[in-house]
């Protein structure tokens, strides 16, 4: 474009270009994630018998052993859990389904949350996660994370924080990124990169130490 600006008469003679300046990228804030004994706290805060006890022990179990979504996680319904496989069925971005494994923990919190829902005023509608109103929505599970992170005497958790955190520990213990991608509902590999940032520099440490280069001769 420009070769043809000086080509014309009466053009411009200076490239308007080369004073503009190309705009800056911000870096993301990383997203702090959790360690296992904040997580461990807040299984605490909530290990009595009421049903909101038993209901929020499953919901963060499901939200670190899975790392779905917000959004995914209050979507489920009784028909997109099967307890025989341990497995969930996830709607996810794009409108695309992605199953899911349960840990063992996990599947055994989801059964006693059941178990429970069994006696539930609105028992019967759909969803699987319900509030005293109806089915839980999404500011429900804030304020659920909000409350229990002031039981457990940590600072305020929310819902996302888990699924960075799900992020970092599967590339931490060497598992394939391409595995990741599936089970967290990415079409991108750009998202391993944002979502693996936080804990990049610890895990490149780690495998630093566990292979020793230094000793190598």
């Amino acid at each position: 474009m420009w070769r043809w600006f000086k080509e014309v008469p009466e053009a411009i003679t200076e490239n308007p270009f080369d004073k503009i300046r190309p705009p800056r990228i911000a870096s993301e804030k990383p997203v702090p994630v959790l360690d296992l004994a904040e997580i461990e706290s807040l299984l605490r805060a909530c290990s009595g018998k009421r049903f909101d006890d038993v209901r929020d022990a499953a919901i963060i179990r499901t939200l670190f052993a899975t790392g779905i979504r917000l959004g995914e996680l209050v979507g489920l319904t009784l028909d997109d859990l099967d307890l025989n496989t341990d497995e969930i069925l996830v709607l996810g971005k794009g409108r695309k389904y992605r199953s899911l494994p349960l840990s063992p923990k996990t599947a055994l919190a989801v059964s006693q949350y059941l178990r429970r829902r069994r006696t539930h005023t609105y028992r019967d509608t759909p969803n699987l996660w319900l509030g005293s109103r109806g089915p839980l929505k999404a500011s429900g599970v804030h304020q659920l994370l909000r409350r229990r992170s002031r039981q457990a005497g940590i600072d305020p958790v929310h819902a996302h924080q888990f699924r960075h955190t799900f992020a970092s520990l599967w590339l931490e213990r060497d598992h394939q990124e391409g595995d990741l991608m599936n089970l967290a509902g990415w079409s991108s590999d750009q998202m391993i990169r944002r979502y693996g940032a936080t804990q990049a520099q610890e895990r490149a440490k780690n495998a630093l130490r566990r292979d020793a280069l230094g000793d190598l001769i």
